[in-house]
């Protein structure tokens, strides 16, 4: 088995008691370890099958012999093999023989009459006839006996086990408790020093101590002040303290002077109030712990002259006997550097100590999680595909407001972030978005200045990658054929963005004719998309022409779309162009019908200005080509497509009696036309080319009845 035990040596020198008497008491204690293992020598004893016939040598029953006796090396006939061949006794074979019996040899006849287990059967090996079984009854167990004996090994079998699990379970409790301490310090887990055994006297001292007060002439202990403190800690006092004495008993007890003995049952901590990094201008509180193991009131006065500490709420302090309450001391500096300074407190006016109070305080600052941005195309949306964040990060207790001011340069500003101003709290962060506005000269790099509220100041750098493209027209050429001198003509040119990102372009104003307008002038096209540019030409000589556009595109080259046409001189047609009003009465309306053709081809627009004439006005039987401005009523004017002609009418409206004779100018294509076929027809050179509209002026002779 395994021998081991642990002897305990105890120390004994003079030990001093709470009477300040020595005696010799054990002070220290030692453990030897004993450990022995005895492992018992044994020789394996192989038995072997009998054949049927037992040697000198055998057990009780012969069924087995020692193999390793040399000199009986005679081996008897197999009997027990050839006795399944025979058949001589098989007529004599009992029914109640079985298949799961035992074999009976010829020479245990002598142990049959033993008392043997009732539950194993036996045959012989020839006659194969039960064996017979002898049970004693003065020797055998009975029935009852047989169960009380089983009850008695079942319990002590089901202790054995419980002994064991209880005893494998402390083994794991052990090992967890110490498997997880790295430090070998040369001491077996749940082997350590043992505590010495309390004498009766000791305890009965113990017990009387928290009872008797402290004799005036006796020294502090370790016991007694853990004792009282542990009763004091107990009773917390955590609101409704007094600054003052009010009660006579209070008033009493504080102006006590107090011994040094009883002054050291005061314990006022930490000594070192450490407020660790803070804000300029922030407030902090820390907590003094008062612990008061007197059986008295006593006054706790903290004497502060600190500027710094003048927001703390209370200075004075009455603590009820044998309690324990948390005084806060409040820090506000605003002077940034190191802060080291002391105050004292007294207690019941009696000087108790001082307190260090040390802060280290700083400048409001905000951290970026990057001091670069670098915006790179996300998504298909062209107002958001610039879009990142950059983080604000406020490490300190107090809180830091913030604004963002963009730095403008000769090109611009491209960049936006929001919220462009706002406050971070104490220990979190807030991110900011910033967006690029994409525009074909949007420059791609940018900067913020973050300006922290009596703070750092910090500079973001915001850069734009675009990425390569390509653009191509889906019509290289626009054709403004047949287009009206003095009018404007429309024509759409598309814009088709074949490459991997989005496309910025800009019109070249420089490779215009100053009678075409682009619009729009720059823009965006959409990563496989299309935009449509709007081509006005409003000439104002008859010529033919023949022109490139140039369109810039941003980081890719530029495109060229051709642009062709002729302009052609309006030809208009009034018949007739004399109306005579012969009579027409005072109140009555009189219309005299006309038609204005347009026999050019190309369209024509036709003015007619009546604003000297109040009674005079036109009328027209089509009024989708009617064009009236509400500024101007008495001004008519209509277009007519190339070949189309309209029907009017010029009405006469009097309400008074007169004569009216004069000419009703006409304007074509804005041109003056009447005014300068009149100073063609004046003219001494009828041979001067047409160059503009051309119409003679309509004459109106009217009376009033």
């Amino acid at each position: 088995g395994v021998f081991k035990v642990k002897q305990l040596i105890e120390i004994i020198g003079s030990v001093a008691d709470e009477n300040l008497q020595s005696s010799l008491k054990p002070f220290h204690q030692i453990y030897l370890d004993f450990k022995s293992v005895c492992k018992p020598s044994t020789k394996k004893v192989v038995m072997k099958m009998n054949p049927g016939i037992s040697p000198l040598v055998t057990n009780p029953t012969g069924q087995f012999v020692v193999r390793d006796l040399p000199k009986y090396k005679d081996r008897a006939p197999v009997t027990m093999l050839q006795s399944a061949m025979t058949r001589l006794h098989n007529h004599r074979i009992s029914k109640e023989s079985m298949k799961g019996a035992l074999i009976a040899f010829p020479n245990d006849r002598a142990a049959s009459i033993r008392s043997g287990d009732q539950h194993k059967l036996f045959r012989t090996i020839f006659t194969k006839i039960p064996r017979y079984n002898y049970v004693d009854p003065d020797y055998a167990y009975t029935k009852f006996e047989k169960m009380e004996k089983q009850a008695h090994e079942n319990y002590y079998e089901r202790y054995i086990k419980h002994l064991r699990s209880v005893r494998l379970r402390k083994q794991v409790e052990r090992e967890c408790m110490y498997s997880y301490n790295d430090t070998d310090i040369g001491l077996q887990p749940a082997s350590g020093l043992k505590s010495p055994s309390l004498s009766e006297t000791e305890i009965e001292e113990e017990l009387c101590s928290g009872k008797c007060p402290i004799k005036p002439n006796q020294l502090l202990n370790t016991r007694n002040i853990d004792s009282k403190e542990t009763k004091a800690l107990k009773r917390k006092v955590l609101k409704g303290l007094k600054s003052e004495p009010s009660t006579p008993h209070e008033k009493h007890d504080c102006s006590l002077i107090l011994t040094p003995k009883q002054i050291h049952q005061v314990i006022v901590g930490p000594s070192v109030l450490n407020f660790g990094d803070i804000c300029v201008n922030s407030t902090n509180t820390r907590l003094l712990h008062v612990v008061n193991m007197l059986p008295m009131h006593i006054l706790i006065h903290l004497d502060i002259n600190l500027e710094e500490l003048q927001k703390t709420n209370q200075f004075s302090y009455v603590i009820p006997p044998t309690a324990s309450t948390y005084i806060s001391v409040v820090f506000e500096s605003p002077t940034i550097g190191k802060f080291w300074k002391s105050f004292t407190f007294t207690v019941n006016n009696i000087p108790g100590g001082h307190i260090l109070v040390m802060a280290v305080v700083m400048p409001v600052k905000l951290e970026l999680s990057s001091n670069e941005l670098v915006l790179r195309p996300q998504g298909f949306s062209m107002k958001t595909c610039f879009m990142g964040t950059v983080g604000l990060y406020n490490h300190q207790n107090y809180f830091a407001k913030f604004e963002w001011q963009p730095v403008i340069t000769k090109r611009g500003m491209a960049f936006s972030i929001r919220p462009a101003k706002g406050t971070v709290e104490p220990y979190s962060s807030l991110e900011c978005e910033v967006t690029w506005l994409p525009g074909f000269s949007s420059p791609e790099r940018g900067e913020f200045v973050l300006h922290v509220n009596e703070g750092n100041t910090l500079t973001l750098k915001c850069v734009a990658h675009l990425g390569h493209t390509k653009v191509v027209f889906l019509e290289p050429r626009i054709l403004f054929s047949n287009s009206p001198q003095g009018l404007t003509t429309w024509r759409k040119a598309i814009l088709h963005n074949v490459g991997q990102n989005h496309a910025y372009f800009k019109i070249c104003d420089q490779s215009l004719l100053p009678t075409m307008n682009i619009v729009p002038s720059q823009g965006v096209i959409p990563f496989g998309g299309l935009t449509v540019l709007n081509i006005s030409c409003t000439p104002t000589v008859a010529e033919k022409f023949d022109t490139r556009a140039k369109v810039a595109i941003r980081h890719a080259n530029v495109i060229d779309l051709r642009i062709g046409g002729s302009v052609e001189i309006a030809d208009v047609e009034i018949n007739p162009d004399v109306f005579n009003f012969s009579g027409t009465y005072v109140g009555a309306t009189q219309i005299i019908p006309f038609i204005i053709k347009n026999k050019g081809i190309t369209r024509a627009r036709v003015e007619f200005n009546l604003q000297d004439f109040e009674y005079f006005s036109l009328d027209f039987k089509d009024k989708t080509g009617e064009f009236t401005d509400p500024a101007f009523p008495d001004i008519y004017s209509l277009e007519l497509e190339e070949g189309t002609s309209l029907e009017c009418g010029i009405a006469f409206s009097p309400k008074e009696v007169a004569t009216y004779d004069f000419s009703i100018q006409v304007q074509i294509n804005f041109f003056k036309a009447s005014e300068l076929y009149t100073q063609y027809r004046l003219s001494k050179s009828p041979m001067i080319p047409k160059t503009t509209p051309l119409i003679r002026p309509c004459y109106v002779q009217a009376t009033g009845m």
